[in-house]
């Protein structure tokens, strides 16, 4: 299944649960020079976020053999760091387990 598959059945299982989410579309800028794209300082941030029992949370969607990148990997120490769940799905199966998570912590 593609990154972008994945996403798209992340997002149904969310919305069928009724958890508060948002996909986060963080690609380049306009007004670069010329009139094009310019790089976005939110770059690498995950592809989902929301909130679900009072905790922000985030979802990084990969493929099975995708790896994070450098911004993604700061990202996450910075979310990770200030008390967000951070979850890296490789399957719907993670993501469920990331919010097993969240009610374990009450």
């Amino acid at each position: 299944m593609s990154e972008a598959d994945l996403q798209r059945v992340i997002l149904d299982w969310l919305k069928i649960r009724g958890i508060l989410h948002w996909r986060c579309e963080l690609g380049g800028l306009r007004g670069g020079r010329g009139g094009g794209r310019r790089p976005n300082p939110m770059s690498g941030f995950p592809d989902i976020a929301g909130l679900w029992k009072r905790r922000f949370f985030v979802i990084e969607v990969k493929a099975p053999k995708g790896v994070l990148s450098p911004s993604q990997i700061e990202w996450r120490d910075k979310l990770v760091g200030q008390g967000c769940v951070y979850i890296l799905a490789r399957s719907v199966d993670d993501v469920m387990t990331g919010f097993d998570g969240i009610l374990a912590a009450g």
